[in-house]
This record gives C-alpha cells, sequence and structure tokens, in this order.
C-alpha cells in the first residue's frame, strides 16, 4: 500500500465503503485523539466525501491533554466539520468502578462515542486502529489466555453490544501499518501530537508493543505479519462458532437485564464443551463493560461452578462479576446487582390449593407443577389432560412408566425438580402452599431427622425474597416436597410399591 499515490485513500475508501458497510451519504462520528493513526483517518474519511462529526475525549490523565484537544478542535474547523468534546475523571471512575486506567479509559471512551453517534444519528463510530494494534492485540489475548474470540483480532466492522446494539464500530485502518500511517501523515502535512503515555511501562499494551514484539521479532523477523495472518485464518472459523453461540444463546436464554442475563442452567450444560465456553464468554462481556477480552480461566472457573453447584449458590469469577446459581437459572450479574424475582416459581395467593393427581398448577412467571399416577413396572399411566396448556406434556408420563423403584427413586434424588412417592402411603388430595412458622421437613436421606424449613431454605440459599412464597407440596399436614429443592422421606417408594405418584416442576422455554 503506497503513500506516495492515490493508492492508500482509494483502498481505505473501499475497505470504508465495502468491510465497514458505510453508506457515503449518512453521518460517521470519528474518534480522534490528536495522534498519527486517528488524523489519518480522520483526513481520508473526510477526503472520502462522508458527512462526520469529529468526537475527543480528554480523559483528564495528562496536563497537556487540553492542548491536544484544542488542536482537534482547530483541524475539524479547517475541515469544516462539525466538533464534540467531553472532559472526565478517568482515575475517579477506574477507582469506582474497579477498572484498570486502561479499561477504564476505554469504556469512557466508547461511552462519548456511542452517545455521539446516537445524538447525531451517525451510521458508525470509526475508530483508527492499525494493523499493529492487531498485532499486538492478537499477543495480548494469547498471553492472557483466550480462545477463538480473542485469537481472532479485531473486525472491520463490529457490534460492541456494551455501548450500542444497532450503531457499529468501524476500524478502516485495520489492515494499514503504522509506518504507512506516518508516511501519511507527513506527505499529506499533518499536524499530530505524540502521547507520551505510549512510552509508558506502567501499561500492557505498550509493554507488548516495546519490548515484546521487539524481543520475538529478533527470533522471527515477520512476527507482527504472521500474528495478524493468523488472525484472518481464524476469523472464518469464528464466524461458524458464532452461529452456534448464537443459536444457543436462544435456547437456553431465560432473562437479559441491563446489568445480568440468565440462563437455564441444564440447557447449557447440553452443550458441547467450545459452546458452553462461548456463551459464557460473550455474556461476561455484555455485562462487563470496558473489559476487552475474558481470560480462559475466568471461564473455566465459571464452567466448573456451573456444573457441580449443589443449590443455589453465588461465586465470584473475575472483573467484578458473579455466577449465582439459584435452582436451574444460572446467572452472570454484576456484584451487588440486586436480582428480579421473576425466576422463580411463587404461589401469591394466601389459602392452600388442591393438588389433582394426575392434574397440574400454574404458579407465577411460567412455572408450571405436574402431578402424575402411575403403576410401577406396567404401561399403565393416567395421563393429564392437557390442552391448552404448553408446558404440560404427557410424553413425561410415559418415559417413566416402565422405570423401576429404584431408577425412579435415585432419578428423584439426582434431580431436585423431581419427586416420586408412593401413592398408597400419601394422604389425598395433596394440596400446596405457603411456608408457615414451625415449618419442618424430614429430608430423605437423613433418616428421619426433621429440620427447620427455614433453615433449610437458608442453607441452600434460596433467595430472600422468594423463600415466603415458595410453593410446597403437602399430603396431610405433612410437607412432602420443598420443589426444586428437597423432597421428605416419607412415602417413599420401595419393593412393596405398585402405585407411584410423579411430582414435576417445569417452565416455560
Amino acid at each position: 500500500m503506497g503513500y506516495n499515490n492515490p493508492g492508500m485513500i482509494k483502498i481505505i475508501t473501499s475497505i470504508l465503503r465495502h468491510a465497514c458497510e458505510l453508506d457515503p451519504t449518512k453521518p460517521v462520528v470519528v474518534g480522534v485523539s490528536g495522534g498519527p493513526d486517528s488524523m489519518c483517518l480522520l483526513d481520508i474519511v473526510h477526503k472520502a466525501g462522508y458527512p462526520l462529526l469529529v468526537a475527543c475525549l480528554n480523559h483528564g490523565l495528562r496536563p497537556e491533554a487540553a492542548a491536544e484537544v484544542e488542536l482537534v478542535h482547530h483541524t475539524a474547523a479547517a475541515l469544516g466539520a462539525p466538533f464534540a468534546t467531553r472532559t472526565v475523571d478517568t482515575l475517579k471512575f477506574a477507582e469506582k468502578a474497579s477498572l484498570s486506567i486502561e479499561a477504564a479509559a476505554r469504556q469512557l471512551r466508547y461511552e462519548f462515542l456511542f452517545s455521539e453517534a446516537v445524538r447525531i444519528n451517525a451510521q458508525a463510530v470509526a475508530v483508527g486502529h492499525t494493523a499493529d494494534d492487531q498485532a499486538e492485540t492478537i499477543l495480548m489475548h494469547l498471553m492472557r489466555g483466550s480462545g477463538l474470540a480473542g485469537l481472532k483480532g479485531m473486525d472491520f466492522h463490529a457490534f460492541l453490544s456494551s455501548w450500542s446494539a444497532e450503531i457499529p464500530l468501524v476500524r478502516p485502518l485495520l489492515t494499514t501499518w503504522r509506518s504507512e500511517i506516518l508516511a501519511y501523515c507527513q506527505q499529506h502535512q499533518l499536524i499530530t501530537t505524540l502521547d507520551a503515555t505510549n512510552q509508558s511501562q506502567d501499561y500492557f499494551r505498550n509493554q507488548i508493543r516495546l519490548e515484546i514484539l521487539p524481543y520475538l521479532a529478533a527470533y522471527q523477523p515477520n512476527i507482527r505479519q504472521n500474528l495478524v495472518r493468523m488472525a484472518n485464518t481464524l476469523s472464518a472459523d469464528y464466524a461458524l462458532l458464532h452461529s452456534l453461540v448464537e443459536t444457543a444463546w436462544q435456547t437456553c436464554l431465560v432473562e437479559d437485564g441491563p446489568a445480568y442475563v440468565a440462563f437455564h442452567r441444564r440447557r447449557v450444560l447440553e452443550l458441547p464443551v467450545a459452546t458452553q465456553r462461548d456463551l459464557l464468554r460473550k455474556a461476561m462481556l455484555l455485562k462487563r463493560a470496558g473489559v476487552q477480552d475474558v481470560e480462559f480461566a475466568m471461564i473455566e472457573r465459571a464452567r466448573h461452578h456451573l456444573v457441580v453447584a449443589d443449590g443455589s449458590k453465588t461465586y465470584d469469577i473475575g472483573a467484578g462479576l458473579q455466577l449465582r446459581i439459584e435452582q436451574d437459572v444460572a446467572w452472570i450479574v454484576g456484584r451487588d446487582v440486586d436480582l428480579p424475582s421473576g425466576a422463580w416459581p411463587e404461589l401469591l395467593t394466601a389459602r392452600a390449593i388442591e393438588l389433582s393427581v394426575p392434574g397440574f398448577i400454574e404458579l407465577e412467571h411460567g412455572w408450571v407443577l405436574l402431578a402424575h399416577l402411575e403403576h410401577v413396572g406396567a404401561a399403565q399411566v393416567h395421563d393429564l389432560d392437557c390442552s391448552g396448556n404448553s408446558h404440560c406434556s404427557n410424553d413425561f408420563s410415559r418415559s417413566f412408566s416402565s422405570f423401576s423403584v429404584k431408577d425412579i427413586h435415585e432419578n428423584s434424588i439426582q434431580d431436585h425438580y423431581l419427586a416420586t412417592f408412593d401413592a398408597d402411603r400419601l394422604v389425598f388430595p395433596l394440596y400446596i402452599r405457603h411456608r408457615l412458622p414451625g415449618d419442618r421437613l424430614q429430608p430423605a436421606g437423613m433418616h428421619g431427622k426433621t429440620v427447620k424449613l427455614s433453615d433449610l431454605m437458608i442453607n441452600l440459599k434460596l433467595p430472600a425474597r422468594s423463600r415466603r412464597t415458595w410453593p410446597l407440596v403437602c399430603s396431610g399436614e405433612q410437607i412432602i416436597w420443598v420443589p426444586g429443592c428437597r423432597q421428605s422421606y416419607l412415602a417413599q417408594p420401595d419393593t412393596s410399591t405398585q402405585r407411584v405418584v410423579r411430582l414435576h416442576l417445569t417452565r416455560a422455554a
């Protein structure tokens, strides 16, 4: 790509139109710091005829930053382009958000750029990342243990959901080397500034650029080019994986809020391990603005807890995020964020409700409690009338009709959303109600020992806001099942059992 002829402008203009998918008639916000990369980008976007807004953020980190903002303002005025600026306290924000200065500066910068893009109804935000930045980014991700998403590097056109799902970030200079940009600035007599912090060893990216890459280049002179070439190769592989992750996201998603995302835990665990990892990575990036990538160790930590957690648990997974597991719902959520109560079954009526066997009761938030009556070891099953209820399926009944007592009992122990009882040892009708003062349970596996229900709920880390309205299944005066948590040892099937009542707590997809 030559700088002594129109070739560079022609190539970048083509990238703007095709790789960045920009319409020459619609406005673009150009992020400009005053450095050679962004000033080169501004000049070429202007020459390409795009209507633009020049946006420059003063991070408040250096005394000379005000003069750099003024230079950018002067350049915008010379081009006849509108100008926007803002001054922020990056150090204060980094401390408050528990971020590194680099991450805090990045988040503040993009918040500013995208807010301006929304204000002027821009089609995109353009920044001056170069091929050198790409090589540095890939090596950083490699050293941090990133997966495929990190090793593929940056894209010409990408949506940063933390800031906007409609306005893309574009990087037109991503195949242009810094040496070419410096030569372009010199040829076109562009006045630029040099940020002294780019030479500071306090920042990881600077260490990569100033120490590690030159060291590697002594062994492999083309290390930068090879890293970029690898990224281009992996991009196609990632595109395929990304499509699988998007499908899995829709299949597993329970709720996606501003500071949290919730998944059906069991559905996530049914996915291939690679898809689990990328699903978790996407969730972490979405709910922790300012984080450029997620370390592999952080993803594996979350995935491990997702597999082994029993009951309701909360785990710190890093970067200010938590994995909260509450029944069959797994949350990726910022620390100290309050979750909505709609993810759990609730019985809002104060009176007890009879549970017919067979039959079902619809609870709040799409939860359904199903009851089936079956003859052990026989094909005879008393099916439910599921007409008009999408959650109720006779397939559930039939799937257990030929199980032995041992099979169905063990299945209930392993899955707290299922409970099995000897029908002839129950007191009918069954009913569901709220927790009452003094309620106790005799959990299966504890040899008849009773525990306070309030203590059990606390130990299982049921959300405090849901304990009062959690549905309890009762036979006579005895609680026989806390759905999603524990069942009683009462009326447990044995070798003499001829009929069983199977209970199932489920929720809409």
